[in-house]
């Protein structure tokens, strides 16, 4: 799915509660990956080899790959991360807790990572939905571009 940035709606108002945080650090770093792996159901394992992946960028603006957490009442309940390249933001792991869903959290969290790159001067969003987080994407203003068959 892609998306033009200009056109991303305002989400400030959607979720009050929330609180996003960009991931400065490896304690944080860990806190993510936590929160990846429970909210995709995944193997810790596939976690620890993203975040050694991540860890060699650093942290903040200078990193390859920027991760955030968002937080309901100090507790962290979902994540994505935020990949900047060749004039693309591309969101990658996107997910909440399922305790958390159905509250417009995926919405959020997903949005203010475009929010940086927009203000960035980053002028496309690009991810690859999940059929649950598809409509998600939609209301925001993806517009699918392609799509392909992944064997599990």
């Amino acid at each position: 799915m892609a998306m033009d940035l200009s056109l991303l709606p305002d989400q400030q108002d959607s979720a009050p509660s929330l609180m996003i945080q960009e991931v400065m650090d490896d304690h944080a770093l860990d806190r993510w990956a936590e929160v990846c792996t429970n909210g995709f159901n995944m193997p810790r394992e596939v976690l620890d080899v993203m975040a050694e992946a991540i860890l060699p960028g650093g942290f903040g603006e200078q990193a390859s790959i920027r991760c955030f957490l968002a937080y309901q009442n100090e507790i962290p309940v979902a994540c994505s991360a935020l990949s900047l390249g060749a004039g693309v933001a591309g969101i990658y792991s996107v997910t909440t807790l399922p305790v958390a869903r159905k509250q417009g959290i995926g919405a959020v969290v997903t949005a203010h990572p475009l929010y940086i790159a927009r203000d960035l001067g980053y002028r496309v969003g690009i991810l690859q939905a999940s059929s649950m987080g598809f409509p998600v994407y939609q209301r925001l203003g993806f517009e699918e571009c392609c799509s392909f068959a992944l064997y599990a």
